[in-house]
């Protein structure tokens, strides 16, 4: 988030949504695939 944003609460209550399981990652995933490829480890952990 930009430091001088004109209304940083409205930004952290956005971010908070879209970082939220419930919400957010619902959102995501109508709109597009997740941004993120889950790493895949040789022979597992």
């Amino acid at each position: 988030m930009i430091k001088k944003a004109p209304n940083p609460e409205a930004a952290k209550a956005f971010l908070a949504f879209l970082l939220s399981l419930k919400n957010g990652l619902k959102t995501l995933k109508e709109m597009d695939p997740p941004p993120f490829i889950p790493a895949r480890v040789p022979g597992g952990i």
